[in-house]
């Protein structure tokens, strides 16, 4: 019987989420309507325009083969931000909202009511710690302001 990994892969550049929509803007200019799967190519192609945008360093490559550029890719890839079918790469809809400088989770508050008792609650509880505190340094000796 085999046995999964129990832990997860996490690329590089994905512990550094600031850049993505430069990433994704990068990866659109060259992999979109193109086939990814296996172009080196179009890795290659994808890891300069990386460098353009100052996203990676440019440096001379160990392989030269655009492994980071796939690295890249594979993160988005990851986040759920593109996809390929019949050979070809599309955005999905969290994608293109990425590119379209749209919010990808909106929160809509439904009930101000319920933000209200909360925002009370916590005043009380807030007043009571203040109540406390100057019991307690009073019952200490210590000086207090008002």
């Amino acid at each position: 019987m085999t046995r999964g990994k129990d832990y997860w892969f996490v690329t590089r550049p994905k512990r550094k989420l600031n850049s993505i929509p430069e990433v994704l803007a990068a990866f659109c200019t060259v992999a979109l309507d193109n086939q990814w799967s296996g172009n080196r190519k179009l890795h290659i192609a994808f890891e300069e325009e990386l460098e353009k945008t100052g996203t990676k360093r440019i440096g001379e490559r160990r392989d030269a083969s655009g492994s980071g550029g796939r690295t890249h890719a594979a993160m988005l890839f990851g986040l759920g931000l593109w996809f390929e079918k019949d050979k070809k790469v599309y955005l999905t809809l969290a994608g293109e909202a990425i590119m379209n400088g749209k919010p990808i989770i909106a929160i809509e508050v439904k009930n101000s009511k319920v933000i209200q008792a909360r925002e009370d609650h916590n005043k009380e509880v807030n007043d009571e710690w203040i109540k406390l505190i100057k019991k307690w340094a009073k019952l200490k000796g210590f000086a207090y302001g008002v």
